[in-house]
């Protein structure tokens, strides 16, 4: 509360330009009185504050963060210690000392990997949090070994190698934390043979293969399981809560309502598989990939542009969202691509001749279909002639219905926490819109307007002996690409700039 205070204080002074400076004189005086010694964040936010206004002396406070940083770094607590060394870094960009703020991001890492030491004697799946902890050390030195003197980037370079080969030896023992789901199931073979899939390979061969590893869950494996158990339903219909044990979704107990009742199960049982594969497969190929690559945004370029799937104009969108779960930024990611998704299904229905909006006649306006509304047959038929059967009940379930994960509505609503965000099931909403626009870059010789822009696919790829020589047929066709793309991407550049 007293930081928002003084923050609204600040801002509100700086917007009527009315004695900001006794505002800013508050400021410094809380800072001095902690002297580095807060034992919460109010000094971190205090002078991210001025930062961000570029008040107050680069030179004193830059001294003041170190300060902090250390005590910070000496109690174990590397979150605020990391929040000290980037705050540094940034006092000392305002003083246009570029040595200094270099040697104060590679501080920044460091605390990444002395978190990864400290987590193997503290955390309940050490090896999984260690290695989570060095890729982000690694990444962030990756970027630091192209800045710098000569001397620098060499050492930077070498250290960012000694974090690598720390990184394996941890992603090893990784194995034996992450193989279990249940008692039943053991997926330390899925694990290691996603991970072997991707490496290796060029960026954009690894993620093509990523996108096809594996398959939404066939509907009818789904419903012969259920009908199997259908039975026990009659005895205790399912419920569904919330987070604040609200009930949200009920299954229907009434006979003549057999086909609704079966589906419901087969939704929530669909949950179990996605989270499953995302486990299994997505989650250790996308780490062994951000493992190889430093991706940009860029990178993703290629499969977006002039892609059936993604609407003229939406490519930047689309490529960051794909960029943000990609680096597992899943917040970004799900807020983005969902409505994306939204957009790109309208739009494909427009093209099949579909009129996906509404006129509200008496106030002369034109309302769009929301995805509770197209994504079903018995209101578009022609969705059927866009999506296969089992990528269109993915979808549903991901995406609109109460017994599945129900993520369009419920993030429309503002009801998933920030934990959420860190399911599995994110992972899996990143790893479709991935497919989606990685599937019509298979169709062969096949014109972009066709009415189906899709391929069904009856397996995967993971065990067809040719699929390495069919990414190479596709190197030439891509290169094409390259100076569009090129182009593209400075054209954004341009309009960003100016």
């Amino acid at each position: 509360m007293c930081f928002e205070r003084i923050e609204r204080a600040l801002r509100l002074a700086r917007k009527i330009n009315y004695q900001a400076e006794l505002v800013v004189a508050h400021i410094e005086a809380v800072l001095d009185r902690y002297n580095g010694e807060d034992p919460l964040w109010l000094s971190i936010k205090l002078m991210e504050l001025l930062e961000e206004y570029k008040l107050g002396n680069p030179t004193k406070y830059a001294a003041l963060a170190e300060k902090a940083a250390i005590i910070a770094e000496s109690s174990q607590d590397w979150d605020k210690a990391r929040n000290y060394w980037e705050i540094k870094a940034e006092w000392h960009r305002i003083d246009k000392n570029s040595q200094k703020r270099h040697a104060a991001l590679i501080l920044v890492a460091e605390t990444y990997v002395k978190e990864a030491e400290d987590c193997l004697t503290k955390h309940p799946q050490p090896y999984l949090k260690a290695s989570d902890d060095l890729q982000k050390a690694f990444e962030l030195f990756e970027v630091l070994k192209s800045q710098g003197t000569e001397e620098e980037k060499v050492a930077v370079k070498a250290r960012s190698e000694e974090v690598r080969k720390l990184l394996s030896q941890y992603q090893k023992q990784t194995l034996n934390e992450l193989i279990t789901i249940s008692s039943q199931f053991d997926i330390s073979t899925e694990v290691e043979l996603a991970r072997t899939y991707v490496k290796g390979k060029k960026f954009q061969d690894a993620i093509l293969t990523l996108a096809l590893l594996g398959i939404p869950p066939k509907v009818s494996h789904l419903q012969q399981k259920v009908q199997e158990t259908a039975w026990l339903s009659r005895f205790a219909p399912i419920t569904i809560s919330n987070e604040m044990g609200k009930v949200v979704e009920r299954q229907s107990s009434n006979p003549d309502e057999a086909e609704k009742e079966i589906r419901f199960e087969m939704y929530r049982n669909a949950v179990f598989y996605q989270k499953l594969h995302a486990q299994a497969y997505i989650e250790p190929a996308r780490y062994q990939i951000n493992l190889e690559h430093s991706v940009q945004i860029k990178d993703l370029f290629s499969i977006v542009l002039y892609n059936p799937f993604v609407p003229p104009g939406r490519e930047y969108q689309f490529a960051k969202g794909l960029y943000a779960g990609l680096t597992g930024d899943f917040i970004t990611s799900t807020h983005i691509l969902i409505p994306q998704i939204e957009n790109s299904i309208r739009y494909l229905l427009r093209k099949q001749g579909a009129l996906p909006s509404k006129i509200d006649i008496d106030k002369g306006i034109e309302h769009e279909r929301d995805l509770n509304t197209t994504l079903f047959p018995r209101n578009y038929p022609q969705i059927n002639s866009i999506f296969d059967e089992d990528t269109l009940f993915d979808l549903q379930g991901l995406l609109i219905e109460g017994s599945g994960s129900n993520l369009r509505n419920r993030m429309a609503h503002g009801l998933i926490n920030d934990g959420e965000f860190n399911s599995p099931i994110m992972s899996y909403l990143w790893w479709v819109t991935l497919r989606l626009c990685c599937l019509p870059m298979l169709k062969h010789e096949q014109q972009v307007e066709e009415s189906n822009p899709w391929v069904k696919f009856d397996g995967i790829f993971k065990d067809d002996p040719l699929f390495d020589d069919f990414v190479e047929d596709m190197d030439a066709n891509r290169c094409e690409l390259d100076a569009e793309v090129a182009a593209h991407e400075a054209s954004l550049e341009e309009n960003q700039s100016a």
